[in-house]
């Protein structure tokens, strides 16, 4: 074997060397890319969640949405709390609590809830939705406390005062 040959021979491991040293860096790039872009729609969404407890329906849907389009876990977002469904365009409240808020509000719009609330979200009345965190065990406490501060029995979709599932 000739000198000529070798310096082929190395010449070309090395150029197989460099090619595989780029496509691996892409690779490496796209994924810290995808990472970043996660981690960023993970913080938009808990921002939301700490810094704005009112969403109207379109705009809670919106997020919702966002948290799927993003691959974002839902139990990295979700916790427990108490949620106000005001219906604006009839002045009639439900309210409810579940350990999964963001997927029990969801539930709700999607048809997997109070059936009154959907239909009248169905047909075009407007809503817009308060969430209040809390601990677990403070869930049917302040249920029954929002329920009678929006007339949610009397005057709303709640067929009861605040005895909670827990969903």
């Amino acid at each position: 074997m000739d000198n000529s040959t070798v310096i082929i021979a190395i010449l070309a491991i090395l150029f197989i060397f460099s090619f595989l040293g780029v496509m691996i860096y892409k690779q490496w790039d796209k994924k810290k890319k995808i990472i970043i872009a996660k981690e960023q729609a993970r913080n938009l969404v808990k921002n939301r969640m700490q810094n704005k407890v009112e969403f109207t329906s379109f705009e809670f849907i919106q997020m919702y949405s966002d948290l799927k389009k993003n691959n974002i876990k839902l139990d990295e977002v979700d916790g427990s709390g108490c949620y106000v469904l005001l219906n604006k365009s009839k002045n009639k409240n439900y309210v409810g609590q579940s350990v999964n808020v963001l997927r029990r509000i969801n539930n709700h719009l999607n048809g997997k809830g109070n059936g009154d609330v959907y239909a009248d979200l169905k047909y075009g009345d407007m809503f817009k939705i308060i969430i209040v965190k809390c601990n677990v065990d403070e869930l049917n406490v302040i249920e029954k406390n929002l329920i009678s501060e929006y007339d949610a029995f009397s005057k709303g979709y709640n067929r009861n005062e605040g005895v909670g599932k827990g969903y």
